[in-house]
């Protein structure tokens, strides 16, 4: 009998440095784990000082919190199961960003073993203001379990539709132009809702999330945020399609103005400058991080891999 050559490697990633409110270790779905900063290289290893520079050791160090892997691989670099396993750490963090979008600016993958280490580098994930600001008020780990699995369900199965939304989340994420990210989320809507039409995507959200949802959650001190789902969603559609055509954007997108709260307050932890497309771009993170968890919850994600009978569920009230 052959002698296993697989040898044991841990795959992590940087989840966020903002904030984690549960224990530590916390076990998140099969063999993924939240955990503090892992054992890194040190500057000795040749390869880490080639892949890194100084300043990305250090940073990667302080970060406190981590999603990991531990599977078992073949000892060539990122080989076919270290890229599935890093795939898996990859939605895995994209998932509770999906619950909690506190974002994250160190995003490099650290695949390390017995025989050496390697990287992967992901873009960056800054999330929005009022995404941080919001943090993990009112999330769940139960709720964080269930969306991790079924963001990794959806790639096992394969469903095109939501991955692309997935992608479309995490490329928004990592876009450091307000315009193009607020593009790249509207487009995940818009390919998850089979709209087209603004007549078609204003329905289907409204069926999907509630016409008087609010669309931002609420935080303390500063309340409620009063938009909701029927008020916002053609203007998100409007400001998308005003980017993707290359035209001027309108003036009412352009107007300074403030984050209100349904009591007509100003929240002020949402500091100026200040302007409409700024609370609209914040409304299109959260109408997709939104559906996107609604699905997972309800677990239809695999519906959408036939058209008519999604375009028929999207159709009507959830």
């Amino acid at each position: 009998m052959t002698e296993s050559k697989e040898t044991k490697y841990q795959v992590a990633q940087p989840l966020t440095a903002y904030f984690w409110p549960f224990d530590v270790p916390t076990r998140v779905w099969h063999s993924l784990w939240v955990r503090t900063t892992p054992e890194l290289p040190t500057g000795d290893n040749a390869f880490w000082r080639w892949a890194l520079s100084g300043r990305e050791m250090e940073d990667l160090k302080r970060v406190p919190w981590w999603v990991t892997l531990e599977c078992r691989a073949d000892s060539a670099a990122l080989s076919k199961r270290q890229h599935r396993a890093v795939e898996i750490v990859r939605y895995t963090r994209l998932a509770i960003q999906l619950v909690a979008p506190v974002g994250c600016n160190e995003s490099t993958i650290v695949v390390s073993g017995p025989t050496g280490v390697s990287t992967v580098h992901p873009p960056p994930m800054p999330s929005t203001p009022w995404g941080r600001i919001s943090g993990y008020e009112n999330v769940s780990l139960a709720e964080i379990r269930r969306v991790v699995r079924g963001v990794n369900s959806i790639l096992r199965v394969r469903v095109p539709r939501l991955i692309n939304a997935l992608n479309f989340l995490e490329l928004g994420f990592g876009a450091e132009n307000q315009y193009i990210s607020t593009f790249l989320w509207v487009s995940g809507l818009d390919a998850i809702l089979m709209a087209g039409t603004p007549k078609n995507f204003r329905e289907r959200l409204m069926n999907v999330l509630g016409d008087q949802t609010f669309v931002l959650p609420k935080v303390d001190p500063g309340g409620q945020p009063k938009y909701r789902v029927g008020e916002v969603a053609e203007d998100v559609y409007e400001l998308r399609s005003q980017i993707a055509h290359g035209n001027l954007i309108s003036k009412k997108f352009l107007e300074q103005v403030r984050l209100m709260n349904v009591n007509e307050k100003i929240i002020e932890s949402y500091a100026p400058p200040t302007q409409y497309l700024h609370i609209v771009r914040e409304c299109a993170l959260f109408l997709l991080i939104g559906v996107l968890k609604k699905i997972f919850l309800e677990d239809c994600a695999k519906l959408a891999n036939n058209a008519n009978l999604w375009r028929t569920k999207l159709n009507s009230p959830w």
